[in-house]
């Protein structure tokens, strides 16, 4: 057989494993390394067949995509998504779209995303390629075409197995409804998602029951709170999936969405077998919040996304709920504080946790750590996490689990870049971004040069001024084109073993101080710089600064701390005693300190760590 009749094959039966197992042993056999990244897509994935077939397309992508569509690039807001080792994804311009479409035809392209429509609909309707398409978006530009175009591809031939519907316009299109009614095959769709398409009251209960084989609804934008209250009312469907979102309202312009309907929503049959639910910028509040732990869904519920309510309280009822299958929990922008997050504690089984846009910092990032043991996936973006925050996270055991990590807007400075990269735990990573901290070039190429060994996406934009992160990267990482184009995005250059670059300047971890070599801290001891110390809070450190009345010693997991000293010469404070300049005294509360200025009845010291006091002597005793 041929290229070409084999991929025929495949899209005859694109969700048969065998006709692409074929192709990967035709291509092997023709001496064609395509054919070992598709077979590395099928079994049982481990790190070492992740790694290799990533560095197959980090050598081969550009030859591959070029056979695949004509050209290595596409244009701006563009992507071709590749699954299982072949082209299943595209996401194009209608003009685009046409113009490639005669090489996408010959691939399964199962996800269509087609914006910038401009009436190009007509023209889409008659592709082959829609023959295999199971999931179709139309974006912006939906507002110029008319009806009966819309209705022409809807109801063509070609989209028999249509079975997810998107229409994301920029605009409220309301012609939508009208061409849905007209569409018969409307009736086996499994998800269905609008965007700014606004659901009036007659549109929901239409909905609710022309669409009987629904198991996924998305509402950006979109849903009133009289339509959800009658959608709830009528729905001939039990859902999966939820999503509602109303970030126009969330913003202050024309709320769509109110508590009352979203509580009742939460009650309504159609909800009862959810195993995902977002409540997204939706303004929930008392009412809502009192419903969550009464959820009939709990016991499959898998993702929760309460992100953007501006409302503690919708996360402080998380404390009453028991979500035994939770794996994916998203509490951003609501306003927490650390103690907030003590509610994880109930919530073991979570694996990906989103607490951005909180006034999150170091015990915050400690609570998640501890009460989440099966967590891989971590958002802390537009936080105070700041250096100690950093460091509790660069330091801690569970770091190495931890598969991706977002620290964007967070306060991070030299420290904490220094604490993330050599503290060695976070080496497993596949995604990091540290964008928009005000960093210095030294700082970004210690992070060029950490032990990354697996980094699939890192994101450094805004870090330094002018962006110009290239020339840091270059010698052991590969720029990652985004669909934006944004840049300062890179990922780990790998050799076809599928080991790091071997040009790499690796940052090694310093060896840990064992407690048996470490010397326990006495405010009477004499010491030197370079000596090993353990506190009794903080652990084991090392002595950077020796000074008369305190040391300073740095600590790898909460960074540097000055600590008291007491010289041998310290005299007992008493308000009744008197004292000169230069004396070195010891009082019970601010430790030892040395007298700078004597004023009268009153003497300004300069302690140790709390810094000067002024304080009464030579009082009289009391009778």
């Amino acid at each position: 057989m041929t290229r070409e009749e084999l991929l025929a094959v495949i899209r005859a039966s694109p969700d048969d494993p065998g006709p692409r197992l074929a192709f990967a042993e035709w291509l092997i056999a023709n001496g064609d390394p395509r054919g070992e990244w598709i077979a590395l897509h099928g079994g049982g994935d481990t790190d070492e067949r992740e790694l290799t077939r990533r560095a197959l397309w980090q050598a081969h992508r550009v030859a591959w995509r070029t056979e695949d569509v004509g050209a290595a690039e596409i244009g701006t807001g563009s992507t071709l998504t590749y699954a299982d080792g072949v082209l299943s994804e595209v996401r194009l311009e209608a003009a685009e779209l046409i113009r490639l479409a005669p090489m996408l035809a010959h691939h399964p392209i199962r996800k269509l995303t087609v914006f910038a429509l401009k009436g190009g609909l007509d023209a889409i309707a008659k592709l082959p390629l829609l023959e295999t398409v199971r999931d179709l978006e139309l974006g912006h530009g939906l507002e110029t075409v008319s009806e009966d175009a819309l209705v022409a591809v809807l109801t063509c031939p070609a989209l028999a197995n249509l079975r997810h519907l998107r229409f994301t316009p920029h605009q409220d299109v309301q012609m939508v409804w009208r061409a849905l009614e007209r569409v018969p095959r409307i009736a086996t769709l499994e998800s269905f998602e609008v965007s700014r398409v606004r659901v009036p009251v007659e549109r929901a209960r239409w909905l609710g029951g022309a669409m009987p084989a629904l198991r996924a609804l998305t509402c950006d934008r979109a849903m009133l709170n009289d339509s959800l209250l009658a959608l709830g009312e009528v729905a001939t469907f039990t859902l999966d999936k939820l999503s509602l979102s109303d970030q126009d309202g969330h913003a202050g312009r024309n709320p769509l969405l109110g508590d009352q309907a979203l509580a009742a929503a939460l009650q309504s049959p159609m909800v009862r077998d959810l195993t995902s639910l977002s409540l997204f910028a939706c303004s929930s509040s008392e009412k809502t919040a009192s419903a969550l732990p009464a959820l009939a869904c709990a016991a499959t519920l898998e993702s929760l996304d309460l992100g953007s309510n501006s409302n503690p309280g919708i996360v402080e009822s998380l404390a009453d709920c028991t979500f035994p299958k939770l794996t994916s929990l998203s509490i951003r922008g609501n306003l927490l504080r650390d103690s907030h997050l003590e509610a994880l504690a109930r919530f073991p089984t979570v694996e990906s946790f989103d607490a951005s846009k909180n006034i999150i910092t170091r015990d915050g990032v400690e609570l998640a750590l501890k009460h989440l043991p099966s967590l891989r996936h971590l958002r802390l973006a537009n936080t105070l996490l700041g250096d100690q925050g950093a460091r509790a996270l660069g330091w801690s055991d569970r770091a190495s689990a931890l598969r991706s990590v977002s620290l964007s807007h967070s306060e991070l400075g030299g420290e904490s870049i220094e604490a993330l990269v050599e503290g060695g735990r976070l080496d497993q990573l596949r995604g990091l971004d540290l964008s928009e901290n005000e960093l210095s070039r030294p700082t970004i190429k210690l992070v060029a040069d950490g032990p990354f060994d697996r980094m699939e996406r890192l994101n450094v934009a805004g870090t330094i001024r002018g962006d110009d992160t290239a020339s840091l990267f270059a010698h052991a990482w590969l720029p990652v084109a985004d669909s934006l184009q944004t840049g300062n995005l890179y990922e780990r250059k790998l050799a076809l073993s599928g080991a790091a670059s071997p040009h790499v300047v690796k940052k090694t971890r310093a060896k840990p101080v064992t407690e048996v070599e470490a010397r326990d801290l006495d405010a009477g001891g004499s010491y030197e710089v370079g000596e090993t110390v353990r506190h009794p809070e903080h652990g084991v450190g090392k002595i950077t600064k020796v000074l008369p009345l305190r040391l300073e010693v740095k600590f790898p997991k909460v960074g540097t701390r000055w600590v008291g000293r007491t010289p041998a010469e310290a005299v007992p404070f008493e308000t009744t005693s008197r004292y000169t300049a230069k004396q070195i005294i010891l009082h019970p509360t601010f430790g030892a300190g040395q007298v700078m200025k004597v004023a009268g009845d009153r003497i300004e010291i300069e302690f140790g760590v709390v810094g000067t006091k002024t304080l009464v002597h030579g009082a009289k005793p009391k009778s």
